[in-house]
């Protein structure tokens, strides 16, 4: 199998056989560890720690319904998004909301050179070798301290000494239960039968093989939409960019448009689509929060009840957060890629909004875009970038003071968005929730006066930081692009 058939294998949906295949790859560690004695936590009389078994892991216990929901994240951004499968299917282009748009507005031939350049970046080698190199990195620096546990006890064997403190004791470091009760003199649990390192270490790598797939899918749907939205903002006509014989490739956009969306209506999917999947994927990644993040850096939530009773509840919310450890809320490496990881993917959603921005050349030009920093940008000169010289003839004059006006008007009633500003704004309150319930989970209990409160509050919040967003948006551009006088 070659690099690219396995690339096409991965993001094509009609291999529906593979969701089974991983979800028997994730449930195999679980009957393994249970197999060879590592499936329950072992407390050891006189031992200050115990070893966390597999099955008390519960973010592992999961991952025979995550391995198969990350394939099918990938590959509907790949179906959705790039089109693929569409190299064997004649019609699929009408699934795909980017190729459906441009066999409408600019036919079947520019389709098929838009499909192949879509194809290109799915396939894009780069991208598979950048992504596994994150993943292999990832694992080395979130599993060293078990690494060096196994090459420490494969060098001394019979003289290895744990230090407890060293590593984190569970089903991944089970054999180090014997060299614990033979260096301390202590009792061996009854009925408890000794794994060996090998059979210990072929676990292990069975475990965090599913933990690997995952986040190599991870990133590489991460990846992916970034590619996607750097592809829509530079297929955006603009016309000190685009070559005249290539014209029909861009997207000419419509100040019109009476969906307030540059005529971007039928993208509409393709974005709802991205959000979606992030907010799936938040909801994910927030069993891995409540595995790994101790109940006391979140037992309190946002609004804890000394805040609710409070004469002055925002002075006490605010000392509140001021106690907060980053560090116990983000203890290890793990947790801290995983931040990192869907703030990323947030700001690859968020890309679009950038196309009203488009002419400060901060995609093709950076020497132009610091030059209309310091200098500006002519508001005439601003619009035209967008208007194709037939279209400044006939349909947006810019002649004149009251034709600068009237395009002014028409572009400020667009939206960033191309599903329109309400629209996106309604699914961003989602994606904030879910990101600042990542940053400190909610408690898990029966749900109560102070819970709610909780909730209404990450809901409230949530809205505000979307509002402020588009306000944000509007005031940088209107600083580049003030109102004609």
């Amino acid at each position: 199998m070659t690099l690219t058939s396995f690339q096409l294998r991965l993001l094509d949906s009609r291999k529906r056989q593979d969701f089974f295949y991983l979800f028997f790859l994730g449930l195999f560690p679980i009957i393994f560890s249970y197999l060879i004695g590592v499936s329950r936590t072992i407390k050891i009389p006189g031992f200050e720690g115990e070893f966390r078994g597999y099955w008390d892991s519960w973010n592992w216990m999961i991952y025979p319904l995550i391995l198969p929901f990350s394939l099918w994240c990938l590959r509907r951004i790949g179906n959705r998004l790039f089109g693929l499968p569409t190299i064997y299917s004649f019609n699929y282009y009408k699934e795909v909301p980017i190729l459906h748009f441009y066999q409408k507005k600019k036919g079947f031939k520019t389709l098929l050179n838009i499909q192949k350049e879509l194809i290109n970046i799915a396939l894009d080698k780069k991208t598979f070798f950048l992504v596994l190199y994150l993943d292999i990195l990832f694992h080395i620096f979130d599993n060293s301290s078990e690494i060096r546990q196994y090459v420490e006890y494969y060098k001394h064997p019979d003289d290895y000494v744990l230090k407890p403190k060293s590593v984190n004791l569970d089903w991944a470091v089970f054999f180090l239960i014997k060299n614990i009760i033979k260096s301390q003199s202590l009792q061996l649990p009854r009925d408890y039968i000794l794994v060996s390192p090998h059979m210990n270490l072929l676990f292990s790598l069975s475990a965090y093989l599913n933990q690997f797939i995952i986040i190599f899918m991870t990133w590489s749907a991460i990846i992916l939409i970034f590619k996607y939205n750097v592809f829509y903002l530079t297929h955006i006509y603009i016309r000190s960019h685009t070559p005249q014989r290539e014209s029909n490739k861009y997207i000419i956009l419509d100040f019109e448009d009476p969906n307030s969306a540059f005529g971007l209506s039928d993208l509409y999917k393709s974005f709802r689509l991205q959000i979606l999947i992030l907010v799936l994927a938040g909801i994910a990644l927030l069993f891995s929060r409540y595995a790994n993040v101790s109940p006391e850096n979140y037992s309190l939530g946002w609004v804890s009840r000394e805040t609710i009773n409070s004469s002055q509840p925002f002075v006490t919310f605010l000392r509140a957060l001021a106690k907060i450890s980053i560090k116990k809320l983000f203890p290890d490496t793990g947790q801290c890629v995983i931040g990192i990881a869907w703030l990323i993917g947030f700001l690859g959603v968020s890309l679009p909004s950038l196309v009203k921005f488009l002419p400060l050349g901060f995609l093709r030009n950076p020497l132009k875009l610091i030059e209309n920093i310091v200098w500006g940008i002519k508001p005439v000169e601003y619009f035209r970038e967008f208007i194709t010289p037939e279209d400044e003839k006939n349909r947006y004059p810019l002649n004149s003071h009251e034709d600068i006006v009237k395009v002014y008007k028409k572009f400020k009633c667009q939206s960033f968005w191309p599903i329109g500003d309400k629209n996106a704004l309604r699914l961003f309150v989602l994606v904030c929730f879910v990101f600042y319930v990542l940053i400190i989970p909610l408690k898990l209990q029966v749900v109560g006066v102070e819970d709610l409160i909780n909730i209404i509050f990450l809901i409230t919040m949530a809205g505000g930081t979307s509002a402020l967003l588009l306000y944000l948006l509007n005031e940088i551009l209107a600083s580049y692009l003030p109102p004609p006088e």
